[in-house]
């Protein structure tokens, strides 16, 4: 959801390609199935600043901030 909030070209074939890592991966027709379901607009959407605000709650650190 964070990747297509993105509107960039290759966010689906990237996350086509993360989640054919995952066990419950069924094919690209089931990451087409979610993809086209996300609205990151609507009220509790997560948009790719959520995930970066996830993941510096986690502890990461940017490069450029070590």
């Amino acid at each position: 959801m964070a990747l297509q909030s993105t509107g960039h070209p290759e966010a689906y074939p990237l996350a086509v390609e993360w989640s054919a890592r995952g066990a419950k991966f069924e094919g690209e027709w089931d990451v087409r199935k979610h993809w086209d379901s996300f609205n990151a607009g609507k009220a509790g959407g997560i948009t790719i600043a959520t995930l970066f605000k996830m993941a510096l709650d986690a502890g990461w650190c940017h490069r450029r901030q070590m």
